[in-house]
């Protein structure tokens, strides 16, 4: 999914939510996915910015930033957009692989735990 967003190529792997139609860290708002690609283009033909877009996978295997999660674990997102586990309430996905470099496999499978 392709969406309009303010996040710098430094939040690629973090997990995103959607607001206003824009891609935003999810702290306060419903996950949808984890941002994979970021960009930032100029129309030469109308000499204007286009705006700041990103690239979202919000299912299968992707890579997401984490300072808690182990294999395993389901995880959520806190304000950073970092992957934290979590043992009931709302799940975004599961951590399929370690972490390396603080980067993990995950799917994101939304889900409730009991």
């Amino acid at each position: 999914m392709r969406l309009d967003t303010g996040l710098g190529a430094e939040r690629i792997n973090c997990i995103v939510a959607l607001n206003n139609a824009r891609a935003v860290l999810s702290g306060t708002t419903s996950p949808i996915g984890v941002l994979t690609n970021a960009f930032e283009g100029f129309d030469e033909s109308t000499m204007t910015p286009i705006p700041d877009s990103c690239e979202v996978i919000t299912s299968g295997e992707c890579s997401v930033k984490t300072s808690s999660c182990v294999a395993g674990d389901w995880f959520a997102s806190d304000a950073s957009g970092q992957a934290v586990k979590v043992e009931t309430g709302f799940a975004l996905g599961r951590i399929l692989a370690d972490p390396v470099d603080s980067v993990a496999l995950c799917v994101i499978t939304p889900v409730y735990l009991a």
